[in-house]
């Protein structure tokens, strides 16, 4: 995806709301062909073996089954430890809350990412800014 900072001189006009996240089931994540930053969208770390692809094919792969074809996605995703970038395994390592990953798309795709097996967290409040 595309990123940018931006620094205003004056504070921004915000309205803030709140709501509820529901985190009852999956939450799909974009991908655009290229590098793509993505994160947990869980409070709770999930396993990438739990993860899905679904490519610009509209196939659905297992992330292992999806990685390293040039339908969908790289074979590992990179998290970042502090000083340098790690490759993390779709066998056994997991989204962890809070932390961010990359992971490379052949092509408009989308991860399926599933609530945390056994867990059901309560919503989570959020707030929109404008």
């Amino acid at each position: 995806g595309t990123g940018f900072l931006r620094y205003d001189l004056m504070p921004p006009d915000m309205v803030a709301s709140r709501g509820e996240v529901p985190h009852d089931g999956f939450c799909s994540v974009p991908l655009q062909p290229g590098w793509n930053q993505i994160g947990d969208p869980f409070p709770l770390a999930v396993p990438l073996s739990s993860v899905s692809v679904v490519n610009f094919a509209g196939t659905t792969l297992g992330l292992l089954g999806a990685a390293g074809t040039t339908t969908a996605v790289q074979p590992t995703l990179h998290g970042f430890n502090g000083t340098s970038y790690t490759a993390l395994n779709p066998a056994s390592d997991a989204l962890t809350p809070y932390q961010g990953y990359w992971v490379f798309a052949f092509g408009k795709s989308s991860l399926n990412v599933p609530p945390p097996a056994g867990a059901t967290p309560p919503a989570l409040p959020f707030a929109s800014h404008r």
